[in-house]
C-alpha cells in the first residue's frame, strides 16, 4: 500500500516562495516542476507564493504533506529535512505574511480534525534579490529535493511512527 492510498487521501505537496526574488521562488519552482513530472493519482501538487490560512482544507484532504521552501541562513544550496510535529495554535498570527507550515497543520486539525503526517523539505537559499531564477548552489540543490519528494511519495504510510492525537482536537 502507498501513501496515496491510506485511507481514500492522497499525498498534497506545497511549494511556496516569490520567483521574483532569485532563491524565494525556489519552492514555488520546485513545485511547478513536480507538477509537470507526477501523475495526478501520485499527488496534489500546489505552487503558492505564501502559505495562507486557506490551505487548511486543502492539507486536512491530504494523507501526508511535503512543504519545500527556502531558508536564510546556513549553507546555499544544502537540504535540510524536518518532521513537523505541529505547534500549540501560537504559530497562527494575525496577517497572512506569517503565517507558516505548523499553523497550516494546527488549522487543519482544529478546523477540520485531521492532521497528516508532514515534512519539510528547506534549502539554504544566498539570493534573495529582485531577480528571477535560482542561484548555482539553489538551483544545483532543485533536482536533490525533487528525488527526496518522490522517495516520500512512495514510502508507505506504515514505515513512518504513528502520531498521536492530540487530546485538545481528538473527537470520540
Amino acid at each position: 500500500m502507498t501513501v496515496s492510498t491510506a485511507l481514500g487521501r492522497r499525498p498534497l505537496v506545497v511549494g511556496y516562495g516569490n520567483p521574483l526574488r532569485a532563491d524565494d521562488g525556489f519552492g514555488w519552482q520546485a513545485a511547478t516542476r513536480l507538477a509537470g513530472q507526477l501523475s495526478e493519482t501520485a499527488a496534489r501538487v500546489l505552487a503558492v507564493h505564501q502559505l495562507t490560512p486557506e490551505l487548511a482544507e486543502d492539507v486536512a484532504q491530504a494523507s501526508l504533506v511535503v512543504f519545500l521552501d527556502i531558508h536564510e541562513g546556513g549553507q546555499p544550496g544544502v537540504l535540510i529535512e524536518q518532521a513537523l510535529e505541529g505547534g500549540s495554535g501560537q504559530e497562527v498570527v494575525a496577517f497572512s505574511h506569517d503565517v507558516d507550515a505548523e499553523a497550516i497543520l494546527f488549522l487543519a486539525e482544529t478546523l477540520y480534525g485531521h492532521r497528516p503526517p508532514a515534512t519539510m523539505l528547506s534549502v539554504g537559499g544566498s539570493d534573495f534579490s529582485y531577480a528571477v531564477g535560482l542561484s548555482p548552489p539553489v538551483d544545483a540543490a532543485l533536482p536533490v529535493a525533487l528525488d527526496r519528494v518522490r522517495s516520500i511519495l512512495r514510502s508507505s504510510p506504515l514505515d513512518r511512527p504513528p502520531r498521536l492525537a492530540n487530546p485538545r482536537t481528538a473527537r470520540p
